[in-house]
């Protein structure tokens, strides 16, 4: 008889999924662009690169250590919940830090404190699907994972864009508020981990494992050589899929012609259209990804995305460019959802916190470059051209020939199962 988990245990499961997701989407574009503005105003896309790219860069070291250290860990909590409740605190510190810093030096600082207190959070609670779910459940726990990003990223953009469009009127208080939506889903989840996640069973390891920064970021690609093509096409995608928001609140400003004030609304209108169609799409995803497998809906959401890019590229009109927009969502949901069911297959039960630490170096690593090259080339490039457009395009552009590369970086990938 298959086992199988109660829907409830999987949505508890994919709770942080939710909280780490409204920092992010609290944050950027609304506060940091706010920041930003304010303290760099002639350089913004360079500086914001600058910025997140820091952070960043402490997420690729961060995260495979607190996954390596939570793998070993034995207490009476587990191996995970302590890191959950610490990493908690740190993350509300930072925030709050975020909105108070009066220079670019002291928001650098609570970003990169920002990002310690998530990464402590977010490599045992990766680890998560792996220790608890069944095989023939993950894609659906995958799914769940993606819904409640999704579902993140329009409630956190939307509260930001509300309370960040009235800081003329609101003050500082404006700011103070919207970093308290993440923190307080942050206390949220880890209360629902409590309630309803079993604490987990450490497996067996061997009597001597080292805890050393080499160990934490070894992988043994002849045991599991699919983690490499996994991994490439992950980079891939996600270089391609962040350079496209990460600056576009800039791009409504200096292309579109809007106010920061309207840009803000219209962003957020767009990323809430946009999110309602990828979350009718990600359970969906899910349940698809157990049935047919992993990389057919990997493949499709690469080639996917590329071609609405293009197609994003030749339009002008909002609304063209909503329904674009919303196709490389779906795109994105299709991805997402077989991408983290698949990793959670590949890695080893016994290190699954190490490894997809590593692998979310992808993430971090594309993230970070997107941000500080994309930045950089944009504002290089319109000041080369004399012009407010073209490196907003040109990045645009390169962002297509990765979705595509993501796409025939997964084809070598051979699984030992239909998963």
């Amino acid at each position: 008889m298959t086992l199988l988990l109660p829907l409830h245990r999987l949505i508890a499961i994919a709770s942080f999924a939710f909280a780490l997701a409204m920092i992010g989407s609290t944050l950027e574009p609304a506060v940091y662009g706010h920041k930003i503005l304010q303290f760099a105003p002639d350089q913004p896309n360079t500086m914001l690169g600058l910025v997140t790219f820091v952070g960043l860069f402490i997420a690729i070291l961060a995260q495979p250590l607190f996954g390596i250290w939570s793998d070993r860990l034995h207490s009476r909590w587990g191996r995970r919940l302590p890191f959950f409740a610490v990493g908690g605190v740190i993350v509300s510190v930072a925030l709050q830090g975020i909105a108070w810093s009066p220079n670019l030096t002291l928001l650098m600082a609570s970003v990169v404190m920002l990002q310690l207190g998530q990464n402590m959070i977010a490599a045992p609670w990766q680890a998560l699907i792996p220790d608890q779910v069944p095989i023939h459940q993950r894609g659906r726990a995958a799914g769940l994972r993606a819904l409640a990003d999704i579902l993140a990223a329009i409630v956190g953009r939307v509260v930001a864009g509300q309370l960040m469009s009235r800081v003329d009127s609101f003050g500082a208080i404006a700011i103070h508020l919207t970093v308290l939506a993440p923190t307080v889903a942050i206390a949220v989840a880890f209360w629902v981990t409590y309630r309803f996640v079993p604490k987990d069973v450490a497996p067996k390891l061997p009597a001597k494992t080292s805890l050393s920064l080499r160990a934490a970021f070894s992988v043994d690609l002849k045991a599991y050589p699919a983690f490499f093509w996994w991994f490439l096409n992950r980079f891939c995608f996600w270089i391609a899929f962040i350079s496209l928001g990460a600056f576009l609140l800039f791009y409504a400003v200096d292309v579109l012609g809007m106010t920061q004030a309207y840009a803000q609304s219209y962003i957020n209108t767009l990323i809430a259209i946009i999110g309602t169609g990828i979350l009718l799409i990600l359970i969906p995803a899910g349940w698809l990804a157990d049935k047919i497998g992993r990389k057919p809906l990997i493949m499709f959401g690469s080639i996917g995305a590329a071609a609405a890019l293009i197609v994003f590229l030749l339009m002008r009109d909002l609304t063209f460019i909503t329904i674009c927009g919303g196709m490389i969502g779906l795109c994105a949901g299709l991805f997402i959802s077989a991408s983290w069911a698949l990793i959670t297959d590949i890695v080893p039960s016994s290190e699954a916190a190490r490894y997809i630490g590593i692998g979310n170096i992808a993430n971090a690593g594309g993230s970070a470059i997107a941000r500080l090259l994309g930045g950089w080339l944009i504002d290089t490039i319109n000041r080369v051209y004399a012009s407010q457009s073209v490196g907003y395009m040109t990045l645009y552009y390169i962002a297509a020939g990765l979705f595509i590369c993501s796409f025939f970086a997964i084809l070598p990938l051979k699984t030992k199962s239909k998963y």
